[in-house]
């Protein structure tokens, strides 16, 4: 039987679950490695390494989700937040990722 989300992110937040968090990163790693993927044009250097921060700033900011949105809205939210800041950081103009 498979864990809702809700149930998996109470694990994690009330008792630092880490199964639990490794559930939900098996649950929906695909799909921001996909959303990556295709910002980043196919580099999946770029797309490792910015899941897995991804990943990392879900984890650190997870007490402050507040479930107005479904938690794979908001966590596709911050991988896109960490993939700007990459092109920021890396001064990426957006329209040479978007061509």
């Amino acid at each position: 039987m498979s864990l809702s989300d809700s149930i998996l992110l109470t694990k994690v937040i009330l008792k630092d679950d880490h199964l639990a968090f490794k559930k939900l990163i098996e649950r929906y790693q695909s799909d921001i490695r996909g959303l990556l993927l295709g910002l980043t044009h196919g580099n999946k250097d770029i797309t490792d390494d910015l899941a897995q921060e991804s990943f990392i700033r879900v984890y650190k900011y997870l007490s402050s989700y507040r479930a107005k949105a479904k938690f794979k809205t908001w966590l596709f939210r911050i991988a896109y937040n960490v993939f700007y800041e990459y092109c920021n950081k890396n001064k990426i103009i957006q329209s040479n990722i978007d061509s």
